[in-house]
């Protein structure tokens, strides 16, 4: 993915993207760069553990979002999540999504697909059919920054009041596109 830094944000960014236009026409395809070019994926779904091999989840978390994962930290937080959907090709695992929850609200997380198979609406699929798992609750939803207008447009809406206290200090590259500087405002809060 080509990536800028905004100059008036500092925001480490897909190139184009601002918060501000999240909800203007659609230029392309997300995620941006190239769909996979993969034939006759014959794509199976999973809402169980049995069988998963947490190094490959923790290998398409890493080729999704970058940098380094403890495997043993991924599987420990796969396995005490209530819900969880794993997408795959044949027997191979190509994505995967978790989520924690009470009796009304859930949180939807690490949603990843490889990505020789992004641009299949594979990551859709698997977060349609992890919302699915939880009826009635109101689903929120982390995302990588790029996906922030794409899930706009399926129906998704951004909650200007969640903030996050962070247990530890996210690298800065990482911060810079998963946090909003101090004292951003959103364009409608000029007013």
């Amino acid at each position: 993915m080509e990536e800028k830094e905004l100059s008036d944000s500092g925001l480490y960014l897909p190139i184009g993207y601002k918060y501000e236009t999240e909800f203007g026409p659609v230029v392309g395809n997300f995620p941006v760069g190239a769909k996979s070019k993969k034939k006759n994926v014959q794509v199976t779904y999973k809402t169980d553990h049995e069988g998963i091999d947490f190094v490959r989840v923790n290998e398409i978390l890493e080729k999704a979002f970058g940098g380094k994962r403890d495997v043993d930290v991924t599987r420990e937080t796969f396995l005490k999540s209530q819900f969880v959907q794993y997408a795959f090709d044949g027997d191979y695992l190509i994505g995967c999504a978790r989520a924690i929850a009470d009796e009304n609200v859930a949180l939807i997380l690490n949603v990843a697909v490889d990505p020789s198979y992004q641009g299949l609406h594979l990551g859709w699929n698997v977060v349609v059919k992890l919302a699915e798992q939880m009826p009635k609750k109101t689903v929120f939803l982390n995302t990588h920054p790029g996906g922030v207008g794409f899930y706009n447009r399926k129906g998704f809406r951004r909650n200007k009041t969640a903030l996050m206290y962070p247990a530890h200090d996210m690298p800065e590259h990482i911060a810079k596109g998963f946090q909003l500087p101090k004292g951003y405002r959103f364009f409608d809060e000029y007013k």
